[in-house]
Formats: C-alpha cells, structure tokens, sequence
C-alpha cells in the first residue's frame, strides 16, 4: 500500500497500520494521567516491562508540567504584570515540560519502538484525549 505522511510527520500506511488508543486515566481526577494496561494489541508485540516504562515517564512528566510551586505563583503573576509578554522570552513551566514529553516520545519511539515496528503519536495532537499508537506491519 501507499505510505503517508500525517499532520504531525508521522508515517503511515493506508488500510495496513493498526491504531490503538491509550486512554485517560480520571480516577484521580482531571489531572494528565494514562491508564497503565497495556492494550492487548500490543501483547506479544511490545514487552510489558517496556510499556510500563514508557507509561509511567509519560505520567511523571505530565505531573511535573502540571505541578504548582511558588514559582508556578511568580511565573503567573509575572505573565499577568507583563500582558504575558513575557512567555515570548521565557517558556512557561508546562510549555518547558511540554518539549521534553515530545522528546521523550521521539527517543522512545526512535531507540526503542521502530524495532517493534510501534509508533507512540503525539498526545497533544487530539488535545489530550488519549494516545495513539500506530502497528505497522
């Protein structure tokens, strides 16, 4: 079949990629979390203990990007000071965490998925919803 590339420059292939979504995890509320079972589409494909690593650094993360400190507090109160001009000079906190869950994403699926022929899409490409896992085959 033909190959494609998608809105965020994935690859796929028509009719022959299989997708599997991750969902949220609401038991602790809104806060960004990924449920932690591994779907079975990807059983026998992926090992677990690799699965698990990659699911929880991705809730790691997400906590960090959406943890409250007092700089969180400054940082606010300095966009608000500012007309938030300032988060053209300076990242904000999520913004910083943000760029580091894209790449992680981008080494887990460059050093350790594209052998497993498994690409992790990015989450923020459907706002959040759920992950989207590519199976190529």
């Amino acid at each position: 079949q033909e190959e494609r590339q998608t809105e965020g420059g994935e690859r796929e292939r028509d009719s022959m990629t299989r997708r599997v979504t991750i969902d949220r995890d609401y038991s602790r509320g809104m806060q960004v979390r990924w449920q932690t079972s591994m779907p079975s589409e990807l059983t026998g494909i992926v090992p677990q203990e690799v699965f698990d690593h990659t699911i929880d650094n991705l809730n790691k993360l997400f906590a960090l990007a959406e943890s409250y400190s007092c700089f969180t507090c400054l940082e606010g109160v300095a966009g608000v000071m500012s007309c938030f001009s300032i988060y053209l000079c300076i990242p904000s906190q999520y913004d910083y965490y943000k760029k580091k869950i894209q790449g992680f994403i981008a080494i887990e699926n460059t050093t350790v998925y594209a052998s497993h022929g498994v690409e992790f899409l990015d989450p923020f490409r459907n706002g959040l919803i759920n992950i989207v896992v590519l199976i190529h085959p």
